[in-house]
C-alpha cells in the first residue's frame, strides 16, 4: 500500500521515464541526425531499434545497471485530490489514471489529448483554445459553462476557455467519471479531471528540453526543482510552444492556424510546525494564435472545399491562476483550506461567413475574475465511521464586449452593432459525506450537498447605421436568476478478496441554468438547469501476481432538460436550449498489464449510446430517437511500450506505439451530419545515454483524413479537418 506522496516516485521506477547526460560521441550523432528530414530520422531510428534489439539483447555488463527498469508489480494507486485520498480499488466509481510516463511517452500536450486516451472521453478541436468542450459518457457542453470540472493542483478552472492549456511537467491526470456533485458541486455532471503537476518535495533537479518538427513546430522547456530542507521546496519553470500552422488559406496563401504560446509556473511547498502544511501554486499562460481553419462542406459528397476566407481570424488570451492550499493533519482529523483566483483576458477576431466575400466579422473581448474558497474537515482515524464536512463559495465576474461589423457584400443598412455584457455569478454550498465500514469487506458511502447560485446580467445593445446614426436598442439589467438544489449520492463497495472488488453507485448530477448572450427571440434569453441520475456498477481487479490491472464499469444515465447548443435564426451566434429528456448508457473496460519485464501495455475501450428521448423542435417535429451530438459511440486506445538495454551506441532504446480509435458521432441533433469511425496511429523511438535523451516521434502516421469539428451558419455547413501527419525530435537533458 502506498501513500499519495509516494505515488510519483514509485511510478517513476515502474514506468520508464527518459532522462540522460550528454557524451561527446552521442552529441555528434545527435546533431548529424537533426540535419536530416524528420521522416528519414524517424525511419532510421525505428530500424536501429529493431536491429539493436536483436544484436544486443543477450549482451550484459558487470556491475549494477542503473538504467534497467525495475521489475515490479503494478502498484496500488491513490487518488491525490485533497477531497479524496483513497485507493482507487476501494473507490466506488470509475477512475482513469494517466501517469507522467504515459503523458511524455505519448506526447500529450493538452487536455485535448485525453480524447480516446481515456475511455468514453471526447474533446473536439474547435479551431482555437477559446472553446474547449469536453464530453464524458454522453454529457458535455459546447458553449457557456462546462459539464466537466477541471482542477489543476486543487485550483478550479471555471471557464472552458482556460481548459486547453499547454502541459508541462505534469505528474498525473485523474479522470473521475460520473456525477461528482456531492463533493464538487455544480457543473460536474459528467465527471472531474484532476491535473497534478510535479511536487518539488518529491522531484528534484533541473531539466531542459528542446523539440522541433515539421510545420514549424518548436518547443522549449526549462524547469528547476529545489528542496531547501525536508520542509521547504520550490519549483520554477517556463515553456515556449509554437508552430507555423497546419492549414493554408487559399485567399492569401498564408497559414491560418499558427500558434505562439508562453507559459510559466511557480510552486512553493512548506511544511510548517505542528502538522501544518502550505502549498502555493501560480500558473501563467499567454498565447496568440491564428485559428478557425474552417472550410465549406458538401453534405452530399462529404468533401470539404479549400479554406478560403478574406478576414484573418485569431484568438489571443492570457490566463493567470493562483491557488493556496493550507492543510492541518493529526491522528483524528484533517483540515484543508483551498483559496484560488483565476484571471482570464481573451480577444477573438473572427470571420463569420468564412468565404471570400466581405460579409461580416466579429471582434469579441472578455475579461473574467474568479475567486473561490473551500473548507474541508474530515476524520482521519482508523474507525469504521468516517465523516467529511465542507463549505464552498465563489464569485465569477465577467465583462464581455461584442462588436459585429458588416462588410460591403452584406445587404444591410447597418454598419455595425455592439453588445456589452456585465455578468456576475455568485454561489455557495455546504456538503457532507459519510462512510461506514460495515465489515472487513463491505463499505457504504453516502453524501448530501446543498448548492445555491445567483446569476445577474446587465446588457447594452447599440447599433450604428451606414449613414452614421447611432441607435440604442437596449439597456437592460435583467432580473437575477436564482437556482438551488439538493444533491445526493449513495454507493457500496465490496471486496471479494484483496485483489478483487465490486461496487454500485447511485448519484445525482446538476448543471445550473443561466443567460444566453446571443438571442433573437425572448424565449431564447434563458435556459433551465440540467439534471441527471446516474446508475453505475463496476469491478476492479489485480491478477497474475499483480502484473495485470483490469477495471470494468457499466453505467446508465437519465438526463432531464439537457442543455444543447443551437444556432440563432440569423446565423450570427449561438445559444443553449433545453432538450426534454435524454439518456446515456454504456460500459468501459480498462486494462493495464506488464506481461514481461520492460514491456508495458494499455488497453481502453468505451461504448456509449446517448439518445434523445423527448425533444419537440415544433408541434410536428420530435427528434426522439436521435443521437446526442458530439458523443462517439466507441473509443479505443491500445498502447504498447518496450525498453531494451543495449549498451552499444547508447545505454538503452525504448520504443512505443499507440492506436486511438474514435467511433461515429453526429454533429447536430437532426443527425444529418456525422463523422464516421476514424483512427490515429502514433509512435516514438527514444535513445538514452545516461542523463541525455533523444526522441523521435510521429503523430497520425497513417495521415488519416477526418473532420475534427463541424457547425452550421448562414445556410452553409463548415468543417475543420484533423491535423495531418506530424513528426519531430526531442532533446532532453537533466542535471
Amino acid at each position: 500500500m502506498i501513500s499519495c506522496n509516494e505515488v510519483s516516485d514509485l511510478e517513476r521506477s515502474v514506468n520508464f521515464e527518459l532522462s540522460f547526460q550528454v557524451s561527446t560521441p552521442l552529441l555528434k550523432v545527435t546533431f548529424s541526425l537533426m540535419k536530416l528530414k524528420v521522416f528519414s530520422v524517424f525511419s532510421l531510428c525505428l530500424f536501429i531499434a529493431i536491429i539493436g534489439n536483436r544484436l544486443f539483447a543477450q549482451k550484459s555488463i558487470n556491475g549494477t545497471d542503473t538504467t534497467k527498469m525495475t521489475e515490479l508489480e503494478i502498484p496500488e494507486i491513490f487518488i491525490c485530490s485533497f477531497k479524496e485520498n483513497t485507493e482507487i480499488s476501494k473507490l466506488p466509481s470509475t477512475v482513469s489514471l494517466v501517469n507522467a510516463s504515459q503523458i511524455e511517452r505519448d506526447e500529450m500536450e493538452s487536455v485535448v489529448s485525453l480524447t480516446a486516451q481515456v475511455a468514453n472521453v471526447f474533446m473536439p478541436d474547435y479551431g482555437s483554445k477559446l472553446t474547449s468542450p469536453i464530453y464524458i459518457r454522453g454529457i458535455g457542453s459546447r458553449i457557456n459553462s462546462p459539464s466537466v470540472g477541471l482542477y489543476v493542483d486543487g485550483v478550479s478552472f471555471f471557464e472552458k476557455a482556460s481548459f486547453n492549456f499547454d502541459f508541462f511537467d505534469i505528474d498525473r491526470i485523474e479522470v473521475l467519471k460520473g456525477p461528482q456533485g456531492t463533493l464538487y458541486g455544480r457543473n460536474t455532471m459528467a465527471g472531474i479531471i484532476n491535473v497534478l503537476t510535479k511536487n518539488p518535495l518529491s522531484y528534484q533537479g533541473t531539466s531542459i528540453a528542446i523539440s522541433g518538427g515539421n510545420y514549424g513546430y518548436y518547443k522549449a522547456k526549462l524547469a528547476h526543482y529545489h528542496q531547501f530542507s525536508k520542509k521547504l521546496g520550490i519549483m520554477v519553470g517556463a515553456q515556449l510552444n509554437k508552430n507555423d500552422g497546419y492549414f493554408t488559406n487559399q485567399f492569401n496563401q498564408e497559414k491560418v492556424d499558427e500558434l505562439d504560446s508562453y507559459s510559466a509556473r511557480f510552486k512553493l511547498f512548506y511544511k510548517l510546525a505542528y502538522n501544518w502544511e502550505a502549498n502555493f501554486t501560480s500558473n501563467y499562460e499567454w498565447s496568440n494564435q491564428g485559428g478557425y481553419p474552417y472550410a465549406i462542406l458538401d453534405l452530399e459528397s462529404g468533401t470539404a472545399d479549400s479554406i478560403n476566407y478574406n478576414h484573418y481570424s485569431s484568438y489571443q488570451r492570457q490566463i493567470w491562476s493562483n491557488g493556496l492550499n493550507i492543510k492541518f493533519e493529526n491522528d483524528k482529523f484533517r483540515f484543508n483550506s483551498v483559496t484560488s483566483h483565476q484571471y482570464y483576458d481573451g480577444k477573438q477576431d473572427i470571420d463569420q461567413d468564412f468565404t471570400a466575400k466581405d460579409l461580416y466579422g466579429i471582434l469579441q473581448s472578455e475579461k473574467q475574475n474568479m475567486f473561490s474558497e473551500e473548507l474541508i474537515l474530515r476524520s482521519n482515524s482508523k474507525h469504521n465511521y468516517q465523516l467529511l464536512l465542507g463549505a464552498y463559495g465563489f464569485v465569477q465576474l465577467f465583462d464581455k464586449d461584442l462588436l459585429v461589423s458588416f462588410g460591403d457584400d452584406f445587404a444591410t443598412t447597418m454598419d455595425s452593432y455592439t453588445k456589452l455584457y456585465d455578468n456576475q455569478i455568485l454561489g455557495a454550498a455546504i456538503f457532507h459525506q459519510s462512510s461506514y465500514q460495515i465489515s472487513e469487506r463491505l463499505k457504504i458511502i453516502g453524501g448530501l450537498r446543498l448548492d445555491t447560485e445567483k446569476d445577474i446580467q446587465d446588457y447594452r445593445y447599440d447599433l450604428l447605421t451606414k449613414s452614421g446614426a447611432e441607435v440604442n436598442q437596449a439597456d437592460t439589467l435583467y432580473p437575477a436568476l436564482s437556482y438551488s438544489t439538493l444533491l445526493s449520492n449513495i454507493a457500496i463497495n465490496y471486496n471479494l478478496n484483496e485483489h478483487f472488488s465490486i461496487y454500485a453507485t447511485l448519484a445525482q448530477g446538476y448543471k445550473a441554468g443561466g443567460y444566453n448572450t446571443t438571442v433573437t427571440k425572448p424565449e431564447e434569453l434563458t435556459f433551465e438547469p440540467e439534471k441527471s441520475i446516474n446508475y453505475e456498477f463496476g469491478a476492479k481487479t489485480f491478477f497474475f501476481d499483480g502484473q495485470v490491472n483490469a477495471n470494468l464499469s457499466l453505467f446508465y444515465i437519465d438526463i432531464k432538460n439537457q442543455q444543447i447548443y443551437q444556432t440563432v435564426s440569423t446565423g450570427r451566434g449561438s445559444y443553449l436550449e433545453n432538450v426534454g429528456k435524454s439518456n446515456s448508457k454504456g460500459f468501459e473496460l480498462e486494462i493495464r498489464a506488464m506481461p514481461i519485464k520492460n514491456l508495458s501495455t494499455n488497453f481502453n475501450y468505451g461504448y456509449t449510446k446517448a439518445l434523445i428521448k423527448d425533444y419537440y423542435v415544433d408541434d410536428s417535429n420530435n427528434l426522439a430517437g436521435n443521437y446526442i451530438p458530439y458523443v462517439p459511440k466507441h473509443t479505443i486506445f491500445i498502447g504498447v511500450s518496450y525498453r531494451q538495454n543495449v549498451y552499444v551506441i547508447c545505454d538503452a532504446i525504448s520504443y512505443s506505439l499507440n492506436y486511438k480509435g474514435v467511433g461515429k458521432h453526429y454533429w447536430n441533433e437532426e443527425n444529418l451530419a456525422a463523422q464516421n469511425y476514424y483512427s490515429l496511429l502514433n509512435g516514438k523511438v527514444a535513445f538514452q545515454e545516461q542523463n541525455f535523451i533523444i526522441e523521435f516521434w510521429g503523430k497520425n502516421l497513417l495521415n488519416t483524413n477526418y473532420h475534427a469539428f463541424y457547425f452550421e451558419a448562414l445556410g452553409n455547413s463548415y468543417v475543420q479537418l484533423g491535423r495531418p501527419v506530424t513528426m519531430g525530435v526531442n532533446l532532453k537533458y537533466k542535471f
